[in-house]
C-alpha cells in the first residue's frame, strides 16, 4: 500500500512571512506531496523573566525546560489553513497540531468549517492536549482535566459540523439549539489525535480518525505496532483510520531516510510527515543550524519523495515526473 507524504511547515527556519509561505506550500503541492501540517503555539514564555519555569515535557511526560519561547515564530493554524486554501489547489491541509482544551470548541467548529468550505474539502483537524500550562492560563482555560475536556469537545464537534440545530448538556458544554452555519463541506471534518502517549493512541484509535505521531520511529514504535489492534478492538474500519508518522531530517542527507520509511510502512503508517526544519534544533560549532531558504526545503522533501518512490512505497516522485 502506497504511504502518502507529508511535511510541516519549518516555521522555526522559515518564519511567518506570507509570500514565503506559499511559495513553500505551493512548492511542496508541486512535487506532489499529499498534505501540508501547520503546528501552532499561541503565546511563549519569556523565560529571562521566569527562569524558573519547567512545563510538562510532551516526550517525557515530565516537567523540564520549555521547547520554545516567546519568540518563537508560529503561524496560527486556523487562519494559515484559510490562507493556504486560496494558494494550492489539491493539497490536504491540516492543523498539526491544534491545542484543542484551550479553546472554545463552537469557535474551533465555525473557523475548521470556514477552513474547509475555502479549500473545497481538504482540511482535516489535527488536534492534542497540551502541555503548556503557560498557554492555558493566558487562554482563560483549565489545564487541569484537559484530556476529560477535549475528549467530549470531539462529540461536539462533530454535531456541530453535521447539524443545524444541536442541543447539549455535559460536562464542560451547555447549549440549546445552536448551529454554525454554514456546514463545512466534509460532514463532519476528519479529526486526527495528536500525541506520543498511550492515552493519546488509545483516544485516537478509539474516537479519532487518526493519529499523529510526533516521536521518531525508534521512541513510538511500541505503541504504533498496538495501534491498529486497538483500532480493531474498538469495532473501527481501518480503511477510514490513518496512521501519520514523523522523519526527522536534520542535518542528514535525503537518502538516509530509507530504512525509517521502510519502517514506517511496516508499522502500517498511511502517511509520513517529514521534518525539514531545524527543530529539534540540530547545533554545530555552538550555534543553531537552519535552512532560511525555502527551496532547500523543498529539494529535500523532492529528493525524499523519490527515495520513497524507489522503495515502492510512495508515487509522490512519480507524480511529479509527470508534470
Amino acid at each position: 500500500m502506497a504511504i502518502k507524504l507529508a511535511t510541516t511547515f519549518p516555521t522555526m527556519d522559515l518564519g511567518t512571512d506570507a509570500g514565503t509561505l506559499r511559495t513553500w506550500a505551493q512548492g511542496v503541492e508541486e512535487i506532489g506531496f499529499d498534505e501540508i501540517y501547520i503546528p501552532e503555539h499561541v503565546v511563549g514564555v519569556d523565560t529571562t523573566r521566569r527562569p524558573d519555569w519547567r512545563p510538562l515535557n510532551p516526550n517525557t511526560l515530565k516537567s523540564g525546560p520549555p521547547l520554545y519561547g516567546h519568540t518563537t515564530p508560529f503561524l496560527e493554524p486556523c487562519v494559515a489553513l484559510g490562507f493556504l486554501a486560496a494558494v494550492t489547489h489539491t493539497i490536504g491541509l491540516m492543523s498539526g497540531i491544534l491545542v484543542l482544551p484551550q479553546r472554545q470548541t463552537a469557535l474551533v467548529a465555525k473557523q475548521i468549517a470556514i477552513a474547509d468550505i475555502l479549500s473545497q474539502g481538504r482540511v482535516r483537524l489535527g488536534i492534542g492536549s497540551g502541555w503548556n500550562d503557560a498557554e492555558f492560563a493566558a487562554l482563560g482555560s483549565e489545564f487541569k482535566g484537559r484530556g476529560n475536556r477535549m475528549d467530549e469537545q470531539i462529540g461536539v464537534l462533530r454535531r456541530l459540523w453535521t447539524e443545524e440545530s444541536v442541543s447539549f448538556s455535559g460536562s464542560y458544554h451547555e447549549f440549546d439549539a445552536v448551529g454554525i452555519c454554514p456546514l463545512p463541506q466534509q460532514r463532519p471534518v476528519p479529526i486526527i489525535v495528536g500525541g506520543d502517549s498511550r492515552r493519546a493512541m488509545l483516544r485516537a484509535a478509539h474516537v479519532g480518525d487518526g493519529w499523529f505521531v510526533t516521536g521518531t520511529v525508534d521512541q513510538v514504535s511500541d505503541r504504533a505496532r498496538s495501534y491498529w489492534g486497538e483500532v480493531d478492538r474498538a469495532g473501527r474500519d481501518r480503511s477510514d483510520q490513518s496512521l501519520i508518522g514523523t522523519l526527522y531530517l536534520g542535518t542528514r542527507d535525503p537518502h538516509e531516510l530509507a530504512d525509517e520509511i521502510r519502517t514506517w510502512a511496516s508499522l502500517g503508517a498511511t502517511h509520513l510527515n517529514i521534518r525539514t526544519s531545524s527543530y529539534p534544533v540540530q547545533w554545530r560549532d555552538g550555534k543553531a543550524i537552519k535552512r532560511p531558504d525555502v527551496s532547500d526545503h523543498v529539494d529535500a522533501l523532492w529528493a525524499i519523495a523519490k527515495v520513497a518512490t524507489v522503495l515502492g512505497l510512495s508515487e509522490a516522485g512519480n507524480r511529479q515526473l509527470m508534470c
